[in-house]
């Protein structure tokens, strides 16, 4: 009788080298790598299509290699679809870091103009929020289309509008009732740059690695970042900045600074509140945190680069695992226990 062959059970997608890896990504529509360096004039459509690890790649791999895997090798399937918020998040941006170009790109929408062609309102005008402007159909929704319209500007609902203007002043205008003074002086600092692109080689993987840092300034040596929120107070944000690894984003892209010879001594985080009245939080990050994102960026890096040289990318374990309750949650239950004892 043939004695079985045991085979390894894999975790993850079958190995893969990496040349054939970059292949499958340039065919998805990954752009050739710039020279390392700066570069002020990439729009984020093409930074978003660099071939280089960024925080969102680390962010991604954190939770199993084989989920950025997954995301480089078949985006279709994974491709994260662009919301609302996300455009709200981008127009705040521009808004606040390049208020021309919000001037230029966006639009404050009306209703849908368009006549109904049926049903109890037939030959009324359609109303719902506008998404396309026509030169000649005036405002549609998004079952109603103008034949042609502008492609190179985004139209946003009036409360949307209203949030990146609020937010625009608080950060900028003296006038504005809610102005933040420490804002306005970060963001109008001279000798800075803003939406600024970094690309370079990390130095002990060899890998590729990219930043997308909104404002500079080399006077002080400090990089600002902006993040939109719904609470910019500090116990609010500080959970923000936790769960979404705000504080890796922030070594990884020091890494970056690093190494292209550009290095800021101070992290500034200006929490963008959406609600009314659209309050401004400046917050700088101590070096503690700094020092263990940095960790947690040299641990991902090397985990990454065994992936990309191995060719091997595993999800979760196979094996049974034992789970129970977080520090915090167990803590709660607890106190909650006890106190109906």
């Amino acid at each position: 009788m043939a004695k079985k062959v045991a085979r390894k059970k894999q975790d993850g997608p079958p190995p893969i080298s990496r040349a054939d890896f970059l292949k499958v990504m340039v065919a998805a529509g990954a752009l050739p790598i710039p020279e390392f360096g700066f570069h002020s004039n990439l729009p984020m459509r093409a930074y978003l299509r660099l071939p280089c690890v960024s925080n969102s790649w680390l962010g991604r791999f954190q939770e199993a290699p084989a989920k950025l895997w997954a995301a480089l090798q078949e985006p279709d399937k994974v491709k994260r679809k662009e919301t609302d918020a996300t455009i709200l998040g981008s127009a705040i941006h521009a808004a606040i870091l390049e208020p021309d170009s919000f001037k230029r790109m966006y639009l404050r929408a009306g209703d849908c103009e368009q006549e109904l062609a049926s049903g109890k309102r037939k030959g009324e005008a359609c109303g719902n929020p506008g998404r396309y402007f026509g030169s000649a159909e005036g405002w549609c929704c998004g079952q109603h289309k103008p034949l042609t319209w502008n492609t190179g500007t985004i139209a946003l609902s009036g409360t949307d509008y209203d949030i990146c203007l609020g937010l625009r002043d608080n950060c900028l205008s003296k006038k504005a009732q809610f102005h933040n003074p420490k804002a306005r002086k970060l963001l109008t600092l001279k000798d800075s740059d803003v939406e600024l692109t970094g690309v370079w080689r990390d130095p002990e993987t060899g890998e590729p690695a990219k930043l997308r840092a909104d404002h500079l300034s080399d006077r002080v040596g400090a990089s600002t970042d902006i993040k939109s929120c719904l609470d910019a107070s500090r116990n609010g944000f500080m959970k923000t900045f936790y769960d979404r690894r705000y504080y890796a984003q922030q070594a990884h892209y020091s890494e970056g600074y690093e190494a292209l010879q550009r290095p800021m001594r101070h992290h500034y985080m200006i929490a963008a509140e959406k609600p009314y009245p659209h309050l401004i939080a400046v917050y700088r990050i101590v070096d503690d945190v700094m020092e263990l994102g940095r960790k947690e960026v040299r641990l991902l890096m090397k985990l990454y680069h065994r992936c990309m040289e191995s060719g091997e990318w595993p999800g979760y374990p196979s094996k049974i695992m034992d789970i129970g309750l977080p520090s915090w949650g167990e803590k709660q239950l607890r106190a909650a226990v006890e106190l109906e004892v």
